[in-house]
């Protein structure tokens, strides 16, 4: 389901309506966090062609100087990139910018990174949280420890309101459950995630955020019923493996579709991988119809054509 080659479990949650906690006392002084604060210039003094030129026009006549011409996009983008991040942009950065008609949304995309980058700290401070929480995703046990704080964190950051956060288990590409030459290297990583998944829903069910929250366990293929390597691994099957779905409007303990008798393709329901696509988007409430780009005078679409969303896991 991803662009880049996954073979681990991915789990991916995608929120909507997540309630924001209160903002952090600390974190109060920054000028990210504070609200806009927007004033007129003085009269006589029109507006520029994006709202950094307007206020500088102003502080210009302010403070009694001989005010210049608006900055060029080029200008902006490098001042932009300086004072956020210390860094200049690199060329590709600036000819996108260049081509961007309205740089006001690009600014505010640079105060939204600001502003993430500046509550990381207190979103990553599990100091507050009560033992039963942490007990309740494995956090201290040494199986499930580290795949368990990842978990927490990311229920963390759907109470900030992140609307899409995506967990990679056990090193992505070409990692421990890549099982080519051992499928009992699969017994420990089931171990090490099984406790902090189940602590995961059912701390979003408790905290009544399950029913706005869509999360997926999924993988990019399963493994082949044929052994492979000494007899002991397994090698790519993309022809019938299962993914699990919760929250959301996804109805609890429902089986949809099987495989043959020997587990090697779906027989029964059978959906391609665009069809659990357009069923994530379809419950994040958009239409994978209308999901379309540009390139090379020709429209795409971002999904593929398929069933479409597999209503019959729905409520």
């Amino acid at each position: 389901m991803n662009k880049a080659r996954c073979y681990s479990g991915v789990l991916l949650l995608l929120t909507a309506g997540a309630s924001a906690a209160a903002p952090n006392p600390r974190l109060a002084k920054f000028w990210a966090l504070k609200p806009v604060v927007r004033s007129n210039p003085p009269a006589g003094i029109s507006p520029g062609t994006n709202p950094i030129d307007a206020f500088l026009r102003a502080k210009q006549v302010e403070k009694g100087l001989q005010a210049t011409g608006p900055a060029d996009k080029r200008t902006l983008l490098r001042r932009v990139y300086l004072d956020l991040i210390g860094l200049a942009p690199s060329p590709e950065e600036q000819e996108a910018f260049l081509k961007d008609t309205d740089p006001n949304a690009r600014v505010k995309a640079y105060e939204l990174a600001a502003r993430m980058q500046l509550s990381a700290p207190a979103l990553v401070d599990f100091a507050n949280e009560p033992k039963s929480v942490l007990d309740l995703y494995g956090i201290g046990e040494k199986v499930t420890d580290d795949f368990g704080r990842q978990l927490l964190l990311a229920r963390r950051m759907a109470e900030q309101g992140v609307r899409f956060i995506q967990i990679c288990h056990a090193g992505g590409g070409n990692g421990a459950w890549d099982a080519h030459f051992d499928m009992a290297a699969h017994e420990p990583l089931c171990r090490a995630t099984d406790k902090p998944i189940a602590g995961l829903i059912t701390d979003l069910k408790q905290r009544g955020m399950l029913d706005g929250t869509l999360v997926v366990w999924t993988s990019e293929f399963g493994r082949t019923p044929w052994s492979q390597h000494d007899d002991k691994g397994r090698d790519h099957n993309a022809l019938g493996y299962s993914s699990w779905f919760a929250g959301a409007g996804v109805k609890g303990g429902t089986v949809h579709g099987a495989t043959d008798e020997v587990g090697y393709k779906a027989v029964e329901h059978r959906h391609y991988c665009s069809d659990l696509q357009a069923t994530i988007v379809r419950q994040a409430g958009l239409d994978y119809k209308k999901m379309q780009f540009r390139s090379n005078g020709r429209n795409f679409h971002l999904i593929e054509e398929g069933d479409g969303p597999i209503l019959d896991i729905l409520s």
